[in-house]
This record gives structure tokens, C-alpha cells and sequence, in this order.
């Protein structure tokens, strides 16, 4: 926390304290206009010297600023400050109504002549408790704006923090997923170097271009619907070379969605999941259909396998692997509560289907809509 922000005050801010004063005097001062008939000179005078007793008030302001800024140094408990400007309002209203009375007596502005000790006494009838007033204001508008502040920032430092935690929480649930389909994938090169090493070295040349193209965006929360598709193609091509003639795969994707901003590797695991539950259990495999179209301000994704049987007793169970739950913790830390995730059997298969606001943003990094 900063010490003091006293020194940090701009130009303006005095200029704002300043005209604070010069109203306090149009305000005390207007009293003697209502009781005059007319702007004479009684009333001149009256406006002349209240314009002396709170320009004298704007200079003691930094003094009590400073105060307040050295005190905050020793202790910030409110009580321990309100003493302490409780005491030293007292000695700067007495200070302040000894330079009044100075002024007022050096520079001939009184119509009745008087010693200044006389002056003195009957000003600190006058005006001390006025002035204690009036220093209690500086101090209570300085401690107002100074608690905002630290309130502000308060709430930035909260603000900075929970993004950044939630940042953390995005690389871990990223970091999970790679592990997992790269663990899939070498097991699978293992079991198919016993049969087919040709196939196996392939495989191996495309995890290679996986792992490459998943190292460009690994910093990335968010990227395009088309460059999600690139690296999804790169793992479709292992997954054909492992299965073959057993696995089918339609992509689907309207020309318009592909400039749609979707969360980093968020197509993988849920493919991963119909390769492994769907077509992975069955002899005769299955078709894996990927979509992704535009609905208004909308963006629709779905991943669907025909592998999958419909259970007409058990028509919602599903089984969470780390695909689907890891899909929907990322989600969440994304959108809060702006998306829709479902996961469930058809008659024809299992559906994965994500609805999330509709974003395009250009490829130079600078948005040109975002519809919410």
C-alpha cells in the first residue's frame, strides 16, 4: 500500500479544493446580500473577507493533508486518526483564526480600529467552532476519497487474481487432456507395431504433427473454429490409421463458423470419447459426425457416433470420463453460466452437443464482433 498519495495530488485536484472554497465563501458571504437592499458596502466587505478567512483555509489545506499522510504512516486505525485529528483540528483552527486576524489587522481591512489581541478574542468567539468545523470536513472528505480508493483497488487486486486463477484453472484442465490422448495414442502404436510397423511408423509421424501444432496454441484459452478442425484433422489421422475401414468421419461445418472463436482443444476429447465408448466397443465400428454451424448470436458444436446402442431402460446414464467432465469445468471457467453442455444417448448413438455465445475475432488479434 502507499504511503501517502499527498504528493501525488494533480493541478487539477487543487483547482477542484480551491473552487470547494471560493464556495463555502459565495455561501456565508450571501447572507449579508440578502440583508442588504442592494450590493453596497457593507456587503463588499463582508464578501472580501470571507473570501480572505477560506483562502486561508485552502492554504492550511496541504498542512492537513500532510498531517493526515505522515499520521497514516504511524497508525491507520481509524480511532487512533480521529484522536489524532480531533487534537490537531483544535490547533489549526486556533492557527488559523491568528493568520485571519493577522490579515485583517496588517492590511487595514477592519472599520472598526482594535488592538489584535482584542481582534483575536473576539474572532475565536466567532469562528473556532466554525473553523473546527471546517478542518473536520478536510479531514473527513480526504478520508472518504482515500477509502475509495484503497477500496478500488481492493477490488482490483481481488479482479487480477481471480482471472489469474482461473487462468491457472484453464492450463491445468489443458494440461490434464494432453497426457491422456497422448498416453491413448502411444498405447494404440504399441499394440499395432506387432501387427502392421509400416501403419505404426505413420502413426507415430502424425502424433508428431499433433504434438507440434498443439505446442502453437498452447498459451491460447481461445482460438478459431477452423484452426480448432486443423488440429482435430491431425488427430483424425491417427485414429483412421488405427482403425481403418472400422471408423467413418463426416465433418460438417457451415463457411461462416469457421471464424469462431471456440476454447482451445475443446473438439478433441469429445471425439476421443465416441472413438473409445463407440467405436472402439463395436466389430463393425461406426461413423463419427462433427457440426458446427451459427444460430443467431449462437455457436452450435456437436460430435456424434452411430457406436453406441440406445438403452431404452437407462436412456440418460452416462458414464463421465475425463473427456466430458474436463469439457465441462472448461466451459464453465469460460462462460460462467453462458453455454449449454449435453451429453446423451440417441436412438442412433450418443450426441455431445455445446452451445456457446457466437465471437469472431480478427486473425491480427483485434475484435470486429462479439455477439452476446
Amino acid at each position: 500500500m502507499k504511503k501517502s498519495n499527498f504528493k501525488e495530488m494533480s493541478w487539477l485536484q487543487w483547482v477542484l479544493i480551491w473552487i470547494s472554497w471560493l464556495c463555502a465563501a459565495l455561501f456565508f458571504s450571501s447572507q449579508a446580500l440578502f440583508d442588504e437592499s442592494s450590493f453596497t458596502s457593507v456587503s463588499w466587505e463582508t464578501f472580501r473577507n470571507e473570501l480572505i478567512f477560506f483562502h486561508l483555509w485552502f492554504v492550511l489545506t496541504p498542512v492537513i493533508l500532510w498531517l493526515d499522510a505522515r499520521f497514516k504512516i504511524l497508525s491507520n486505525r481509524l480511532t487512533n486518526r480521529l484522536f489524532f485529528h480531533a487534537v490537531a483540528g483544535l490547533f489549526i483552527a486556533f492557527l488559523h483564526i491568528i493568520l485571519y486576524c493577522a490579515a485583517i489587522q496588517f492590511l487595514g481591512l477592519s472599520a472598526t480600529p482594535r488592538t489584535f489581541f482584542n481582534r483575536l478574542g473576539s474572532y475565536l468567539k466567532l469562528f473556532y467552532h466554525l473553523d473546527v468545523i471546517c478542518y473536520l470536513a478536510v479531514f473527513g472528505t480526504n478520508y472518504a476519497i482515500d477509502y475509495y480508493r484503497r477500496y478500488r483497488e481492493e477490488e482490483l487486486r481481488s479482479t487480477r487474481l481471480e482471472a489469474k486463477f482461473a487462468q491457472t484453472q484453464l492450463q491445468m484442465l489443458k494440461m490434464q487432456l494432453h497426457p491422456h490422448f497422448l498416453f491413448n495414442t502411444l498405447n494404440a502404436v504399441s499394440v499395432l507395431m506387432t501387427k502392421d510397423v509400416k501403419a505404426a511408423k505413420k502413426m507415430l509421424v502424425s502424433l508428431s504433427d499433433l504434438l507440434r501444432k498443439s505446442l502453437e496454441d498452447v498459451e491460447a484459452d481461445e482460438v478459431t473454429l477452423e484452426q480448432e478442425l486443423e488440429f482435430l484433422e491431425h488427430y483424425l489421422k491417427i485414429e483412421v490409421i488405427r482403425f481403418q475401414n472400422r471408423l467413418t468421419i463426416k465433418i460438417d461445418v457451415e463457411p461462416q463458423a469457421l471464424d469462431a472463436q471456440v476454447p482451445n482443444l475443446i473438439l478433441q476429447p469429445l471425439v476421443e470419447n465416441a472413438i473409445r465408448h463407440g467405436i472402439a466397443a463395436r466389430i463393425m465400428g461406426g461413423t463419427i459426425e462433427i457440426c458446427g454451424k451459427r444460430e443467431e448470436k449462437l455457436l452450435r458444436l456437436s460430435v456424434r457416433d452411430t457406436g453406441r446402442k440406445f438403452d431404452a431402460e437407462k436412456p440418460g446414464e452416462i458414464k463421465e470420463g475425463i473427456g466430458l467432465s474436463n469439457t465441462q469445468a472448461r466451459l464453465k471457467q469460460l462462460y460462467g453460466d453462458d453455454f449449454s453442455f449435453q451429453a446423451k444417448y440417441i436412438e442412433d448413438g450418443f450426441l455431445a452437443d455445446i452451445t456457446i455465445p457466437f465471437q469472431t475475432i480478427r486473425k491480427s488479434g483485434m475484435e470486429v464482433s462479439k455477439d452476446n
